[in-house]
């Protein structure tokens, strides 16, 4: 496993890219072995530039897919930021559950994770169960500023009917994550098994899960 070559073209983007794996790295493992997603917003402080973290959430039992907190004031970052990405994981495979529902997916094939990319204009960052580090940079929308405010501007054709919001991008990071825990925490008091919001099964046993439907989105190498 390494940190891997960025991608970013930019040297904010690179700064972006490098502090998402960082914390991606840190939470990926623990994501796997509870069976539950995680996520967070990143900030950027409007001065300094200087990258921070909300706080980190978790899915539960009712709602498998993790709330990343896009829908508080400025997306929860604090006065004096900007919210510009989010971050979570998918710890599991996807598969069916046996009840109609699909879940777990190894990349941005979820409609809501590229729905809260697109809505905020934030760059989505994801950790999934193989390791693999992904990018999704949401289609860029317009704005204008009405009564001071910048609001998006949905695209329309001339007679003044929506167009279809064309899709973003999905670019696979260089380099892998940690997708098990250092040995130190596997035992006595650092463990991380704690409660699964997706059942009792094992990851390896819902990877074998005959109803499992795999249909990933496109990526971008």
């Amino acid at each position: 496993m390494g940190d891997g070559q960025p991608k970013g073209p930019t040297h904010d983007k690179i700064k972006l890219e490098q502090f998402a794996r960082k914390l991606l790295s840190e939470v990926l493992p623990r994501s796997i072995e509870e069976r539950q997603e995680y996520g967070a917003i990143i900030c950027k402080n409007e001065r300094t530039g200087i990258l921070t973290s909300t706080k980190l959430r978790h899915s539960t039992e009712s709602d498998t897919s993790v709330d990343v907190g896009q829908d508080e004031p400025n997306c929860g970052c604090p006065n004096g930021t900007t919210p510009v990405a989010f971050y979570h994981t998918h710890p599991i495979d996807a598969f069916y559950d046996g009840h109609d529902v699909f879940r777990g997916s190894p990349d941005f094939s979820r409609p809501q994770d590229t729905t809260i990319a697109t809505n905020y204009q934030l760059v989505g960052f994801l950790g999934s169960f193989d390791g693999k580090f992904r990018r999704y940079d949401p289609p860029v929308l317009e704005t204008k500023k009405v009564e001071g405010k910048e609001v998006q501007v949905l695209p329309t054709d001339s007679k003044g009917q929506l167009l279809m919001i064309p899709p973003g991008e999905t670019v696979i990071l260089n380099g892998t994550l940690p997708t098990q825990p250092p040995k130190s925490s596997l035992t006595g008091k650092g463990s991380l098994t704690g409660k699964s919001a997706l059942g009792p099964k094992s990851v390896k046993d819902s990877l074998r899960d005959p109803k499992r439907v795999l249909k990933p989105a496109s990526d971008k190498r």
